[in-house]
């Protein structure tokens, strides 16, 4: 049996946070990514719920609510828990390393961020070449090149399955934050593998803590990710 095509896996963070204070509101977060998933977007095998340890009352009640309905989705689910290290990008570092041979991609993507349309995952691939490491929501020079915003598509053949990122276990912002969203993919970087983005072919909206609502992207062109309203 040949590879599947993509793993979704959404990084989940019911603990404190800049945009919504003392914890998270993950149940939201939930119910909008298995509405999306129920519409059998194309392309995704697997289905991933992954959650950085808190042990609050709305991790509890996410993970209560991911449990009762996860039956519901039309591809495979894989849900787990881990030790709260390296962020969002600890956990898709995890993931990575068990299930890099299984699938032909993987699309990260935080907890309160949720893609629109059915193929959008299909414009994702549409960026994808020979020497492509991953396909960001949006590609930014300074740092030497990164992902301004991670949610994307990574090429799961060029993964080093043994160390997947370049990440650091700090928590803090800016500290291990702007570490680890700089540096997680300079190991292939350096290989001469490049980060593409689809800001040519869409548009996505992301959520600055201090600014409000960005766009990024051609906005004559489909919105293909956007936050997730908490209203």
């Amino acid at each position: 049996m040949g590879k599947k095509k993509i793993n979704y896996v959404i990084a989940f963070y019911a603990g404190p946070r800049r945009h919504y204070g003392n914890s998270s509101p993950c149940l939201k977060f939930i119910k909008k990514h298995i509405e999306w998933l129920k519409t059998s977007p194309t392309g995704i095998d697997r289905a991933t719920f992954f959650f950085n340890e808190v042990k609050n009352e709305s991790e509890r009640e996410t993970i209560e609510y991911l449990n009762e309905h996860k039956h519901q989705l039309p591809m495979e689910v894989f849900d787990g828990i881990r030790e709260n290290t390296g962020m969002s990008y600890g956990i898709w570092q995890d993931v990575l390393s068990n299930t890099k041979n299984e699938f032909d991609y993987t699309f990260t993507i935080e907890d309160d961020y949720c893609p629109i349309g059915k193929d959008v995952m299909l414009d994702f691939e549409s960026k994808v070449f020979d020497d492509t490491i991953f396909v960001a929501s949006y590609y930014k020079d300074n740092y030497n090149g990164h992902a301004a915003i991670s949610n994307g598509l990574i090429v799961n053949k060029h993964i080093n399955q043994s160390q997947p990122f370049t990440i650091v276990a700090d928590n803090s912002y800016p500290g291990g934050g702007i570490f680890n969203q700089t540096q997680y993919l300079r190991q292939y970087q350096d290989k001469g593998l490049k980060i593409e983005d689809i800001t040519d072919i869409g548009y996505v909206e992301f959520l600055d803590v201090k600014r409000g609502m960005n766009r990024f992207g051609d906005l004559s062109k489909p919105l293909l990710i956007k936050p997730i309203s908490i209203e």
